[in-house]
């Protein structure tokens, strides 16, 4: 997580969670999925 922060300068841990929370389903809305959104859903 240190890394990241340092090369993205994010200042704190929490934003830099954020961002890759945020990120991580921006992926997983811009790929074709296999799993049903009730499948997603269901593990959230």
């Amino acid at each position: 997580m240190g890394e990241y922060r340092f090369e993205h300068r994010i200042k704190t841990e929490s934003e830099a969670i954020r961002r890759l929370i945020e990120a991580g389903l921006e992926r997983l809305a811009s790929k074709p999925s296999k799993l049903n959104t009730s499948d997603v859903e269901r593990h959230w």
